[in-house]
């Protein structure tokens, strides 16, 4: 209908582009009533009706602009307001919550000379048994491969954690998952499996979960640039955890985990929504 009205009825594509179905439903209704009452095309009575249609969709483009900008305007307004009131009414909640947080920068913050102003997906990975002077000596690797055709070797899931963003772990959790559809991982590639299937596809069933009250937590920490927090136990067990998602985690756990304190780069608002979460998992216990 849409070229219809561009090749027959004249109208442009900034006219078109943004009206709903029954918006160009109803103008493509009136054009072809037009050529079906055999009005000539070019003619004065052609040329009238064309115009009212154009002035009356120019009109309606133009209001639609003036409540696009309205709602924008308003959103803003009440932004501001929202953070405004936030600083006044939470000032004291934030406080509260300080208590639960452990601020230490990163201060040798690795320079990642592979990343690049944009962003590549990941296409494919694979385990390989290599040598990284890094640790001196031959190791398991995961080696991620990105749509430029660019590799890196990875030694560990919490290296990723520190250096992917949570579209990485989207994108490397379907194709491990993919790959293991039929088949049983191995080696590294179980571990790898595991802690994705543990961050993503978490089950108050799984033996991971059981015996917390024998737990020993050692440390907790978030890292912002992928949204993950991680849970460590005194033998060396790690749970993998995105922010906003729950756990099968006990209320005494959480609560442990509040005493452990929560270790951060920065008293950001990721902290302080993490830490609202795990205590509202709490008070809902």
């Amino acid at each position: 209908m849409m070229t219809y009205l561009k090749n027959t009825g004249r109208f442009t594509h900034a006219q078109l582009k943004h009206r709903d179905f029954e918006e160009i439903q109803g103008l493509y209704n009136k054009e072809k009533e037009l050529v079906d009452t055999f009005v000539p095309i070019g003619s004065e009575e052609d040329e009238r009706r064309i115009k009212d249609l154009n002035t009356k969709a120019e009109e309606e483009s133009s209001n639609k602009d003036v409540d696009s900008t309205n709602k924008r305007k308003k959103r803003i307004r009440m932004k501001r307001s929202s953070k405004k009131q936030k600083t006044d009414a939470d000032l004291k909640e934030e406080e509260q919550l300080k208590t639960f947080l452990s601020i230490v920068p990163n201060e040798e913050e690795a320079i990642d000379y592979e990343v690049l102003d944009k962003r590549y997906q990941i296409v494919d990975w694979k385990s390989e048994f290599y040598h990284n002077d890094r640790y001196g000596e031959p190791h398991d690797y995961y080696r991620v491969f990105r749509a430029d055709g660019s590799s890196r070797y990875i030694k560990t899931f919490t290296e990723m954690v520190s250096r992917f963003d949570r579209m990485d772990f989207l994108e490397l959790h379907s194709l491990v998952m993919q790959r293991f559809e039929t088949t049983t991982p191995e080696g590294i590639d179980l571990i790898l499996w595991g802690d994705l299937k543990t961050m993503f596809e978490a089950n108050a069933v799984d033996e991971l979960w059981k015996n917390q009250e024998d737990w020993i937590l050692k440390s907790w920490n978030l890292y912002e640039n992928c949204g993950v927090h991680i849970l460590m136990l005194e033998d060396g067990t790690e749970f993998h955890m995105l922010a906003e998602r729950k756990y099968p985690l006990t209320k005494e756990t959480l609560e442990k985990m509040l005493v452990l304190r929560l270790t951060a780069e920065s008293e950001s608002e990721a902290a302080f929504d993490l830490l609202r979460f795990i205590q509202k998992q709490i008070d809902e216990m």
